[in-house]
């Protein structure tokens, strides 16, 4: 509508700031469900915790380009060795 005030969407800044209102219940739920995805990072140098937001709820690692690339390669590295060291058929 042609000079109607523009309406813009506004975020209610209690749902950022953890004193939302839920009914009773909901929130001890929601922390439930968020507990459940909550991982220790599978590299051997890192103790990082992350939620698995993942869909199969399957991931390793806190982060790819960091501690599983690290392991993947430390692993791939191992394997060479061995093979190097296996003799052949």
């Amino acid at each position: 509508m042609p000079g109607a005030p523009r309406r813009t969407q506004q975020h209610d800044p209690a749902l950022f700031h953890g004193s939302a209102c839920l009914p009773e219940g909901h929130c001890q739920r929601l922390l439930t469900l968020v507990i459940r995805r909550v991982r220790v990072c599978g590299a051997d140098e890192c103790a990082l915790r992350f939620v698995d937001r993942s869909p199969a709820r399957n991931r390793r690692w806190c982060s790819m380009s960091r501690c599983a690339n690290r392991t993947k390669v430390r692993l791939h590295q191992a394997r060479a060795r061995q093979s190097e060291h296996t003799p052949a058929d």
